[in-house]
């Protein structure tokens, strides 16, 4: 029976290979601590490195993506896993060494066998002196003083700072010992490190990690974000596949490490899969509509994002989308009974104020109007009139404001006619809008009435009637309150520097927000909607429809567009 200095262990234990411990044995307290650390069952927690894999999509926008990070101390570490480990034969015979080489310093307070099953039994630890290893066992703790046990399970010993331990073994014989040892390192993680895909570090953490503090909880968990790594290797808008890449941690101190997703902002780029939509032309001012197909998993659209190119001349129309035609009036309102007009002849003319959107042009150059020539033919122009300073009802001509005539050789259906100024007339914004008199030198014209934009304010919406010199009228109350209707007209010409007028509005149908566009010979970036995240689109049939709006004819080239849509 083996006897340990100090003391002896009662009848029924033997120390060594094959050792035992009888049921009823009971010890002296320290002995009894000696016994317990022997078949110790510990937690092997403690990992170098942890990885988790991510799946994204290659089209994924990725604004937000938190990873949560534990590194906590561990209980215990395989010592295979801290460790690059190198056994030979020793001395005595049936005795093995195994170094067990940290690569840096370690503090270690304990070295032991997994299994108390195990015929594995520690006889010595050494450590490392920086030249070589020290000739003096560690003592056990509780045991300092004594002579290393012949052979123990566990081997707890006071703290050591050190790059190496020399761990001698008994009954090892043919099994592969190192799977079987555990060693404690009480240190916490430090110098940590996140990595996508083996790459470059995407996050660090220098030094110890304390819990509580440096951004970490008191139970060593800290939020990472890495949405720009992760938005490196994802966003483009042709691939759509899934795609796996492994996010890994590493610690240059082993501890109790693990990685967790946390909260995700994603969307999704795609183009339209109908490809990019043919030129949209514009003959004068005006309206269209782009339908955008879209892939079928396209759930709510949230921005468009394009080139648009073309070289547009410099006029601007206001308003260049109607005005909307009145229909005729009676004193309950509006009837669809047809459209209400004024026909006029060389004996009568009629007038109308500009609208307020003249007030955003620094000078006129055409006034367009949808008028109508009957059987026969006709020949008009239009006059400006100045605004009288007392009552801002049309006063004289205005110099150079009689426009160039326009003739009708028959009937016509109807249309925008174009009445062009020789030159420029340029418009005063500390004085009244002009009005627009069209006086006809042949045949007979009709002009439609349209629907005030502003009913409540008169000078804009009024419409007055009389010879083609005058006096002016109002229309009969039978008709109208005048305040109701408007001419329809459109007036064209030049914005001022100081105050430049976009010739092109974005817009989505059925969604909010109107993007300002001034496209050039060479593409400019346009993002709809001018502001982030302003609502959804929820795509019909899968497709959303663009709406472009033109102050000015020409043609505009939509290219390289790319919607952000969630799935």
């Amino acid at each position: 029976m083996a006897q340990i200095r100090g003391s002896s262990v009662t009848e029924g234990l033997t120390v060594g290979g094959t050792g035992t411990m009888a049921a009823e044995a009971f010890f002296v307290p320290w002995e009894e601590t000696f016994i317990k650390a022997w078949f110790a069952q510990v937690s092997t927690d403690g990992v170098s490195s942890r990885t988790l894999p991510l799946k994204l999509h290659r089209n994924a926008l990725v604004r937000r993506y938190d990873v949560t990070v534990t590194a906590a101390g561990a209980e215990a570490v395989l010592l295979k896993d801290a460790a690059k480990l190198r056994r030979q034969e020793g001395a005595p015979a049936g005795t093995v060494d195994l170094v067990a080489d940290f690569g840096a310093l370690f503090t270690v307070a304990s070295v032991g066998v997994l299994s108390a099953l195990s015929p594995v039994r520690i006889t010595a630890v050494f450590a490392w002196t920086g030249v070589g290893f020290s000739p003096q066992a560690l003592p056990l703790t509780g045991l300092s003083g004594f002579e290393f046990p012949p052979a123990v399970g566990v081997a707890n010993f006071n703290e050591v700072r050190t790059e190496r331990l020399r761990i001698v073994m008994t009954g090892v014989g043919s099994r592969k010992v190192e799977d079987e040892l555990w060693v404690a390192l009480p240190d916490p993680p430090s110098d940590l490190e996140l990595r996508i895909d083996g790459g470059a570090p995407v996050w660090r953490f220098p030094g110890p990690v304390r819990a509580g503090t440096g951004g970490w909880t008191a139970d060593a968990r800290q939020t990472v974000d890495i949405s720009a790594a992760l938005a490196a290797l994802a966003g483009d808008p042709d691939r759509d596949e899934e795609a796996t890449f492994t996010l890994s941690l590493t610690s240059r101190t082993p501890g109790r490490l693990d990685l967790a997703t946390g909260t995700k902002e994603l969307r999704y780029l795609t183009r339209p899969t109908s490809g990019d939509p043919a030129p949209v032309e514009f003959d004068i001012e005006g309206r269209r509509t782009v339908p955008l197909a879209l892939p079928s998993w396209v759930q709510t659209v949230e921005r468009i994002g394009m080139t648009v190119a073309g070289a547009l001349p410099p006029e601007r129309a206001d308003p260049p989308v109607g005005p909307p035609v009145a229909t005729r009036l009676g004193t309950g309102g509006v009837v669809p009974d047809g459209v209400a007009e004024l026909v006029l002849d060389v004996d009568r003319s009629a007038a109308v104020r500009l609208p307020a959107g003249a007030g955003l042009l620094e000078e006129l150059v055409a006034i367009r109007l949808p008028l109508r020539a009957e059987a026969g033919g006709a020949e008009a122009r239009v006059v400006l009139l100045a605004a009288r300073e007392d009552t801002s009802e049309p006063g004289e001509p205005m110099e150079g404001g009689a426009s160039k005539a326009a003739t009708w050789e028959e009937g016509d259906e109807y249309g925008w006619t174009t009445f062009e100024f020789a030159r420029p007339v340029k418009l005063d914004p500390a004085v009244p809008l002009p009005w627009a008199a069209l006086a006809v030198a042949r045949g007979r014209v009709a002009w439609p009435l349209a629907v005030a934009s502003a009913p409540a304010a008169d000078a804009n919406a009024a419409v007055r009637r009389g010879p083609p010199a005058g006096p002016w009228q109002r229309l009969p109350a039978l008709v109208t309150h005048d305040t109701s209707v408007g001419g329809a007209l459109r007036v064209i010409g030049h914005a001022g520097r100081d105050h430049p007028l976009a010739p092109v509005t974005l817009e989505v149908a059925g969604a909010t927000g109107t993007v300002a566009v001034t496209p050039a010979a060479k593409p400019v970036a346009v993002e709809w909607p001018p502001a982030p995240q302003v609502g959804a689109v929820h795509p019909a049939a899968g497709a959303v429809s663009l709406v472009v709006t033109s102050r000015v004819g020409g043609t505009l080239t939509l290219a390289d567009i790319i919607v952000t849509a969630t799935r």
